[in-house]
């Protein structure tokens, strides 16, 4: 083992002293042998791969799968996702509903924030209440935004003190991100309470081979400026990514400036650092650390609507994550472990003194939570083929909040002392495979939380290949449940201890069709989730109840065309039904009909690349809040059409430029808040 681990260590010296190197232009897999092209004229000399360099074990989850797709066609090779098992597993063979967005669709897209990434794909709706840092919403497949499950290498970021435990998109960059994985479906049996709807699970960079770095700027439109730093790379011991950024915008009225009253720009600021560290002082034994903070600052209205114009409201975030990992595997990798230690920390206020606008009213508010998870994960490899999954998790969550203000009517105030919640869940899964074709996995869960109490829940999902043909039909079934949150269950005015836990039940089958030897793919799923215990506010009596039913059914429809080996073509089409079963009406800000389509095309013997992408959304009913009580109202369907474009002046200097809403569509994502015209973006990187 020593001489092995020192040839490693040696080869990757001899990659390290032969010179930095770029990395290659990300492109669209080729089922075939590419035509030749002229070289490029600054390419530098040919040097060792990073598959020549050694591969550090994955610390995100425990286990290794190799990517790969059919071995019978030119099937685009499906890399490996952790989501759907907690496993790494090759996407082609999970039976679950699973879309991924790599690190390359993330630069090509040119976008700095992780919703507009999400934007346009099968069962996911990105809602924004007016431009860059005003809250932002995922809804997946019918669920509400509190039912999508976000994690950041496996550590939850949803906060636990808001209303509904959701999370806030507007201020997650894309900062050091590989990929990001979309999990639609009830997710409790392996994730818990929030994954309703689905899970969001984003994979951070780990460094690899020599050491390589990157300098951004950019800016443009409402006085937008970008700024971003990154480096990373590894030894035989040691990896590491680290980044940061800054992101300034003067922005636009939240409250839509095409409305009477609402003139004043909103500004926000955010900055971000992040990173992923880890330590392998033996092969089988590691030591991962992943860490991100956000601090922001954005100038917010009274709400959406005419006359919401507020000169002087903002919002202030501050958030830490971090999350250690142990890993540990026995010599012959019949059994592995890994021991997590997840920490959280949510301070949110809001400021808003009187002004001209409003000599009467002022508002002012905190709240502030931490989560603390300890979260162990056991593999064995029962037998070739049979992977069994057992882990125990246990979590404790606190959050206090507190709010005062003067109106018309007088001064006001409320406090929620600070409470905690604790929870301890143990979960099993068994996957199972036949060879190449067939793949199966079974799982259950029990959770007991110190105030819902216990939740059971399961999943099963299976997925059959077809010989010949290359069909793959796949299926799935599952439930759901989400323990009412901290402010539900004590806020002074609102809480009810005596709320249940939501639940759901969803299932879906589905088939993915490779055609033209791989150059064409398409799939389609037909969906159903049902929730029931919804918890929803009454305003009449000013609390929390337990009385919600809704139902969401639809279809999925992807494509993907290899047009050639630098062209590639992605469309997509969402049908969702949704009805609340109380009132028969459609669930708000779920639009029954969504497509999306993204071209992009390598140019200029790969020095270049174009990306465009347009997005259709069909009507949906809203809720104008500007009034009491609440009216439902309907918002105009739109199309958004996106364009990016990078250009390598040589092997260290990169051009990027953005143009958003190049219609200079007038919509809206929320009723009665803004969103931005046609906008233009520019800037350079440089790369070592």
């Amino acid at each position: 083992m020593f001489q092995q681990h020192a040839r490693v260590c040696a080869l990757a010296l001899a990659v390290v002293l032969s010179g930095p190197a770029r990395p290659a232009a990300a492109q669209p897999p080729a089922p075939s042998e590419p035509e030749s092209e002229p070289a490029e004229p600054d390419a530098a000399p040919a040097i060792a791969s990073d598959e020549d360099l050694p591969v550090l074990p994955e610390t995100t989850v425990i286990g290794r799968a190799q990517p790969g797709g059919s071995p019978d066609t030119g099937y685009p090779a499906a890399g490996p996702v952790v989501s759907a098992t907690r496993t790494p597993v090759r996407s082609g063979d999970v039976g679950s509903s699973i879309s991924v967005i790599t690190e390359e669709q993330i630069r090509a897209k040119g976008q700095t924030s992780v919703a507009e990434v999400l934007r346009g794909l099968p069962g996911v709706d990105v809602v924004q209440q007016g431009g860059p840092g005003r809250v932002s919403s995922v809804f997946l497949r019918g669920g509400s935004s509190e039912h999508t499950k976000v994690l950041l290498d496996g550590l939850p970021l949803n906060d636990p003190i808001t209303p509904g435990r959701s999370f806030d998109f507007s201020t997650l960059s894309v900062d050091n991100i590989e990929r990001i994985e979309i999990l639609r479906g009830p997710q409790s049996t392996l994730y818990g309470s929030d994954a309703i709807g689905g899970v969001v699970n984003i994979i951070t960079r780990r460094g690899q081979g020599r050491p390589s770095g990157r300098l951004g700027a950019m800016g443009g439109s409402f006085g937008t400026s970008h700024e971003s730093a990154s480096v990373s790379g590894s030894n035989c011991n040691f990896h590491y990514a680290l980044s940061g950024s800054y992101f300034d915008t003067d922005g636009f009225s939240a409250a839509d400036e095409r409305l009477p009253g609402n003139t004043e720009n909103d500004a926000f600021r955010l900055g971000t650092l992040g990173g992923r560290t880890g330590w392998t002082p033996y092969e089988n034994f590691d030591v991962d650390f992943v860490f991100r903070y956000h601090r922001g600052t954005a100038e917010i209205d009274d709400g959406g609507g005419p006359f919401m114009d507020d000169p002087n409201e903002r919002n202030f975030a501050e958030q830490a994550f971090a999350r250690t990992q142990l890993r540990y595997a026995t010599v012959d990798d019949l059994w592995e472990q890994t021991l997590a230690f997840n920490f959280a920390d949510h301070n949110r206020r809001t400021i808003d003194p009187t002004d001209v606008l409003h000599p009467s009213d002022a508002f002012f508010s905190r709240f502030n939570s931490q989560l603390h998870m300890l979260d162990w994960q056991h593999n064995l490899l029962l037998l070739e083929g049979n992977t069994l999954t057992v882990g125990a998790v246990y979590a404790d969550e606190t959050g206090a909040s507190s709010f005062a203000g003067e109106s018309a009517f007088g001064p006001f105030e409320g406090d929620m002392p600070e409470q905690s919640l604790r929870n301890t869940g143990v979960y099993l899964q068994d996957q199972l495979s036949l060879g190449d074709r067939w793949f199966t996995t079974l799982g259950a869960r029990q959770d007991h939380y110190s105030q819902a109490g216990t939740a059971d829940t399961y999943r099963a999902t299976s997925l059959y290949r077809l010989p010949g043909t290359e069909t793959a039909l796949r299926g799935s079934i599952g439930t759901g449940f989400k323990a009412p949150t901290l402010f539900q269950l004590f806020d002074a005015f609102s809480g009810n201890l005596g709320l249940l836990p939501e639940e759901s039940k969803g299932w879906d089958v589905g088939l993915e069709q490779p055609l033209g030897q791989g150059r064409w793919v398409i799939g389609g799923t037909y969906f159903r989730n049902d929730f029931e215990n919804l918890i929803d506010f009454d305003p009449s009596s000013f609390r929390f109840f337990n009385v919600g039913r809704a139902l969401a059914t639809g279809v999925e429809l992807s494509s993907l065309y290899i047009v050639s080996p630098a062209t590639s073509l992605i469309a997509s089409y969402t049908y969702t039904r949704t009805r609340d079963r109380d009132t028969g009406l459609a669930l708000l800000r779920r639009p029954r009909n969504k497509a999306g389509l993204t071209l992009n095309r390598l140019m200029f013997q790969g020095r270049g690349n174009l990306n465009l992408s347009a997005i259709y959304v069909d009507n949906r009913d809203d809720a104008d809040f500007a009034v009491f009580p609440s009216r439902r109202v309907s918002v105009r369907h739109y199309i958004l059409v996106n364009a990016a474009a990078t250009y390598d002046l040589n092997r260290s200097w990169q051009l990027l430029a953005r143009v958003d809403n190049l219609l200079d569509e007038q919509y809206q994502e929320v009723f009665g808040f803004g969103t931005a015209g046609i906008s233009g973006y520019g800037g350079l990187n440089l790369l070592w």
